[in-house]
């Protein structure tokens, strides 16, 4: 790549896409200034990525691929040239002449300097400056069971995304950025850019999100796919699934608390790649900004927006119920007794919670309750003979 050409990708200002955002003249630095002689390219997602929501760039733009591929082997005398496709994507990788295609995720621990390794919404963007076009970002955004994908100039702001997916999120909805190893902000704090995660993944929440119940999602997640290699991540991240599975299970004990900052902490420090580094960034957010929230579910068994099923049971209010029979119909697990006429009771062992009874009763006698409270008779009881007050168990 010619001088001039290779000043005016670094005056783009891009940067390294990824969980290792830099700026590219600072990555690009030791090569240009001879301190280091590349011999290798290697293009990959970073390890933590488990969307590839950039991927089908390469093969929607293999034109400006193809050209920020090249002219980086040009720039940097490079003739090897190395594309990590990872599995179970269902996409086929381009096909360019000179690159090996490898399946599967990089283990940075072979990589050494002498290897200059990008990720592929990089490449694809620098054939995009040389081609005269803005640089670009693929995201994914996901909003209940929708999904859609977005593209739009790297400098956009998060807010800026949802709404060109045709999303909004509630006044004080929540936004994970970067999936389950990403950052929780309120819907009022979305004017940033998607800088620095390793998933190019938006999901919205409603304002009733537990934070803790996604940290456990979040570490069940990075223990089941970890490559088993590091120690502290492998290991620690199967504790800290069992310390926040017992917290949203109702089983947390008092000092699971300092277990799970010194794990977290440990796991961000020790791992080698980007995936163990990822997988608690979300935990060493809330562990410090939601401290009531884990607080609550370890020592007050309760969760704060109930979401967590452990705390709660659905309940039939006696006093409103006309046994009409309509929720026993729809109930799934068989759960809902008592014939009709009768008020109804809901057996909490077999009750499942999947909430259709509360969709149907025609006069809202169906309620969350704390989780082992009753607001309803412990007999056969006929219809309008039974007197309760709701507001001493109803979860608010």
């Amino acid at each position: 790549m010619k001088p001039e050409l290779i000043q005016k990708v670094l005056e783009s200002g891009l940067y390294e896409y990824g969980s290792l955002c830099m700026p590219l003249s600072q990555k690009w630095g030791p090569y240009l200034g001879g301190s280091i002689q590349a011999d290798k390219l290697v293009i990959a997602c970073n390890c933590s990525d488990n969307t590839f929501a950039s991927l089908p760039l390469l093969t929607e733009e293999p034109q400006n691929f193809a050209a920020g591929m090249m002219a980086v082997c040009d720039t940097f005398g490079i003739q090897q040239v190395e594309l990590y496709w990872p599995e179970n994507t269902g996409m086929n990788p381009p096909e360019i002449s000179g690159l090996q295609l490898i399946t599967g995720k990089v283990d940075v621990r072979e990589i050494p300097e002498t290897t200059l390794l990008h990720h592929p919404e990089t490449i694809v963007n620098i054939g995009r400056v040389l081609n005269g076009l803005q640089p670009q970002i693929r995201v994914l955004i996901r909003c209940g069971e929708e999904e859609k994908a977005v593209i739009l100039p790297l400098e956009a702001a998060i807010s800026q995304m949802i709404q060109a997916a045709g999303f909004s999120c509630e006044e004080n909805g929540w936004v994970v950025a970067g999936g389950y190893f990403g950052s929780l902000f309120r819907a009022s704090d979305l004017d940033r850019p998607l800088y620095g995660y390793g998933n190019n993944c938006i999901e919205i929440f409603p304002e009733k999100f537990c934070p803790v119940s996604f940290a456990q999602k979040a570490s069940a997640y990075a223990c089941e796919n970890n490559c088993g290699k590091c120690t502290y991540c492998r290991e620690g991240n199967y504790q800290l699934s069992r310390f926040l599975k017992n917290a949203v299970n109702g089983h947390g004990k008092e000092e699971d608390i300092p277990w799970l900052h010194t794990l977290a902490e440990t796991i961000q420090e020790e791992s080698v790649c980007s995936f163990g580094r990822e997988s608690v960034r979300f935990l060493t957010q809330t562990l410090t900004e939601f401290s009531k929230e884990y607080d609550a579910h370890i020592r007050g068994k309760r969760c704060t927006a109930d979401v967590c099923q452990a705390f709660t049971d659905l309940a039939v209010d006696g006093s409103i119920c006309i046994g009409c029979g309509k929720c026993k119909e729809v109930c799934p697990a068989g759960a809902i007794t008592e014939p009709e006429g009768f008020i109804h009771r809901i057996d909490p062992f077999d009750c499942i919670k999947c909430g259709k009874c509360m969709e149907v009763c025609p006069k809202s006698a169906i309620i969350k309750v704390r989780a082992g409270r009753l607001i309803g008779p412990t007999k056969l009881t006929r219809v309008g003979r039974y007197r309760t007050s709701r507001k001493n168990y109803e979860v608010e």
